[in-house]
């Protein structure tokens, strides 16, 4: 075959092609099919956690739609492929998006168990007396997590809730410690006298002094009691004083 007989083939076989391709099938099937899975993808709240690709997505069936009228119509080709991407997007939407709202409902549940675990130190610390409004807050916020995460698409604002819990549990506690430790250093400290327990002894061990240099206000704050700094009777009740 000469050089110049296979070039007349290969001209005539080009228009051939390019007649087939514009004439190829339209992809009604395909478009079909991006239809269903970009409405799946947001189902799976992918405005919530995809948003961007879910606003690419709808911008490309746009395409697609406006392809498919005669005074913009598209090739079939170029219009199956437009289907074939956004099927491919509204798929890794679905997945990404349940990746996410699994990572997230596990975080929900964990700050929620932490929060239920505050609450409780909250409780033996009488936080349900002594910081009411902190613990009351905490129990509310973990009922509206639990709310919350019912919904998928709230994650998010669940798993916010749920650490806002943890926080007022947390405040809760410490709140009551503080006003506890407030109350205690209030009211009068006593000792009860043990066996062998000297002034000077009782002064070194207390946490309230620490230092047996401190004796002397002890004895003077019980001179009714004690007529001998030296002796001291075991059960006496002292009253030890704050520092001057």
């Amino acid at each position: 075959m000469t050089i110049k007989k296979s070039r007349r083939m290969k001209s005539a076989v080009l228009p051939i092609i390019l007649v087939l391709a514009s004439c190829a099938r339209f992809p009604e099937r395909e478009i079909s099919d991006a239809r269903v899975l970009m409405e799946a993808a947001k189902n799976s709240c992918a405005r919530v956690y995809t948003p961007d690709d879910l606003e690419e997505g709808k911008n490309k069936l746009t395409m697609i739609e406006e392809g498919t009228r005669k005074e913009t119509r598209k090739p079939n080709r170029q219009l199956k492929d437009l289907a074939l991407d956004v099927q491919h997007q509204a798929k890794q939407m679905i997945n990404q998006a349940a990746r996410i709202k699994s990572d997230l409902y596990d975080q929900i549940q964990q700050q929620i168990v932490l929060a239920i675990k505050k609450i409780h130190e909250g409780e033996k610390a009488e936080a349900n007396r002594y910081a009411l409004k902190e613990y009351l807050t905490a129990v509310q916020s973990v009922r509206e997590a639990r709310e919350l995460s019912q919904d998928e698409c709230r994650y998010k604002t669940a798993l916010e809730k749920a650490t806002e819990s943890v926080r007022d549990a947390e405040q809760s506690v410490q709140k009551a410690m503080n006003f506890k430790k407030r109350l205690e250093n209030n009211l009068p400290v006593y000792h009860i006298v043990h066996p062998g327990e000297t002034l000077k002894s009782i002064a070194r061990n207390s946490p309230l002094y620490g230092d047996e240099s401190y004796w002397e206000l002890i004895y003077k704050a019980n001179r009714d009691q004690i007529a001998d700094p030296k002796v001291l009777h075991n059960g006496q009740q002292l009253y030890l004083p704050g520092k001057k």
